[in-house]
């Protein structure tokens, strides 16, 4: 698409000239060639009626084109409007299933109460998740004293082991 200035008139080639006069002279009274006034206007020349022509197919062909894009974009609004209303069409039945799921678990907890039944007691089961958190910290906590002793058990041998290789060193260079 091309943008158009007030600067100037587009010429055929498509470029804007820097003229700012109107395509023709601007007429002073009836049009007719019988009439015969005291200013009469020549007749415009081929170049001009050329450009003029040129013009108005550009224009013709640019607002063709607008006019196709405007009828794409009106159907992508409506592609747009339906796929809204079906997502608040699903919301809506979304809601009513998940109310109607809602109450038949409720029902069924009632119907049915059960220590096995998670759904049942919720207020047991944050206890319990609680003590099963504080238990298996406590192992963690029995886990890491038990890799420290070993740590500690593992550097006694490594030192040991260095000053056996330290001595077996130096009885080679002094011995036999």
């Amino acid at each position: 698409m091309q943008q158009r200035s007030g600067r100037g008139r587009k010429a055929a080639g498509g470029k804007v000239t820097g003229k700012t006069s109107p395509p023709f002279p601007p007429a002073s009274g009836p049009t007719s060639s019988s009439s015969s006034s005291s200013s009469s206007l020549p007749p415009p020349s081929q170049a001009s009626l050329s450009q003029l022509l040129s013009t108005l197919s550009n224009l013709a062909s640019e607002n063709a084109q607008l006019t196709s894009e405007v009828e794409a974009l009106k159907g992508c609004r409506e592609e747009a409007k339906e796929a809204r209303d079906r997502m608040k069409s699903f919301k809506k039945e979304y809601g009513v299933r998940f109310q109607e799921m809602k109450a038949a678990l409720e029902a069924f907890r009632s119907k049915y109460p059960s220590a096995d039944n998670p759904a049942s007691s919720s207020s047991s089961s944050s206890s319990s998740k609680a003590d099963a958190v504080a238990a298996l910290a406590d192992q963690v906590r029995r886990l890491q004293a038990e890799g420290r002793r070993k740590d500690e058990a593992l550097k006694k041998y490594q030192r040991f082991y260095a000053e056996v290789r330290a001595r077996k060193g130096g009885r080679r260079g002094t011995g036999v």
